[in-house]
């Protein structure tokens, strides 16, 4: 099967469109949260002393998970495509 250019990286993920449109929405949006705990502890060192790092942390085993999953579903092919570029 041949895929497309807009198929391709789904393929490799093993994930349908709206599967990974709604990850990367979540992935997309926790980020902008955890910058904006960041710049508000940089300003004010005092709150949110260790939250960033958690949420961070968080976020990278949530990823590394669905790596895991990925590569259990299609094998070497899929850690190596998302190693590469996510």
């Amino acid at each position: 099967m041949s895929d497309s250019f807009f198929t391709r990286h789904l393929h490799d993920a093993d994930e349908r469109y709206f599967e990974h449109l709604a990850f990367t929405v979540k992935v997309g949006g926790a980020l902008i949260v955890i910058a904006c705990v960041v710049v508000i502890h940089g300003l004010l060192p005092f709150l949110f002393t260790h939250t960033g790092s958690r949420m961070l942390d968080r976020l990278n085993a949530d990823m590394a998970a669905r790596r895991a999953h990925c590569q259990a579903k299609s094998g070497a092919k899929c850690a190596a495509k998302q190693g590469k570029n996510g």
